[in-house]
């Protein structure tokens, strides 16, 4: 964990919670409303954090906890590479329901990791998987709707192998995927909408894998692709593209080998981590 202050340019081990989790590997992590920060790491266990105490709340085991997210009845929902969302109780971590993203094939049962997690206003959530689309299940009832791609139907999704769902304050749902861009839907108004080749004011057209999405306080999309970061206008579709490289001999090299996250801070600063390069902190004014 590492810490930046103010305009300092330097980013310095956090000197509370660097401490206190060490070298462990984060997987996830996320900030509830309360502030407190939940996070995911070593692939093992979930914590929860309150900053202002510098107190570890819990500490629970979950196998192989993959994602974490806040749903808005104050529970914590973890999804695990084996298939399962557990819901967890906020104040103790308990676990308090499961549910089983398991299909059977015959005698073979097939269990698939759950990439990301949204919560769709108060009784649902959607979930990414590793190859089998896009699940909306209802939490209060345990029914579920998969949505999968169909090459013979224009609104089904781009891609089974989804990544990553972003959420507005307007209902409006984003979801990345491996090859094919981004797939969105409102589910009161419309359903399911493609982007999967942008294309900026050059005519450069990207077609590749986009992982990370955040939304700036304008509405304006920031994509983490495969070797570049993608500033997309959703009602003007206007794009323009960010590129990390560096002069190697006579070349330019991607330098960052693509964006794994990417958020937005109170100042409208992006904040883009890479998966080689370290971070990068882009300011739009």
């Amino acid at each position: 964990w590492f810490l930046k202050r103010g305009t300092q340019s330097s980013i310095q081990p956090h000197p509370f919670l660097g401490d206190l989790v060490g070298k462990r590997s984060l997987q996830d992590i996320s900030v509830t409303k309360g502030q407190n920060i939940i996070a995911v790491y070593n692939e093992s266990r979930v914590i929860r954090i309150s900053l202002e105490m510098e107190k570890v709340l819990f500490d629970v085991p979950v196998p192989l906890a993959y994602t974490i997210a806040e749903l808005e009845d104050g529970r914590l929902a973890c999804g695990t590479g084996t298939g399962k969302i557990y819901l967890l109780d906020p104040k103790h971590g308990q676990i308090g329901r499961t549910f089983e993203s398991i299909r059977k094939e015959g005698s073979v049962v097939i269990h698939k990791a759950i990439h990301d997690i949204c919560m769709l206003g108060k009784s649902h959530m959607a979930y990414t998987s590793e190859d089998e689309g896009m699940t909306i299940l209802n939490i209060h009832t345990g029914d579920e709707k998969i949505y999968v791609q169909d090459v013979n139907d224009p609104n089904s999704l781009s891609s089974n192998q989804t990544v990553h769902i972003h959420a507005d304050e307007n209902q409006n749902y984003y979801v990345t995927t491996a090859y094919n861009g981004i797939d969105f839907f409102n589910l009161s108004r419309y359903f399911i909408q493609k982007k999967i080749v942008f294309e900026d004011d050059h005519h450069r057209p990207f077609v590749s894998y986009v992982n990370s999405i955040a939304e700036d306080a304008q509405g304006l999309l920031w994509i983490g692709a495969s070797d570049r970061v993608i500033e997309y206008h959703p009602q003007t579709h206007d794009t323009r593209y960010h590129f990390y490289h560096e002069l190697v001999g006579n070349y330019n090299v991607n330098a960052l080998l693509g964006f794994k996250t990417i958020c937005v801070d109170h100042l409208g600063r992006v904040w883009q981590g890479s998966f080689k390069g370290g971070i990068v902190i882009y300011d739009p004014n």
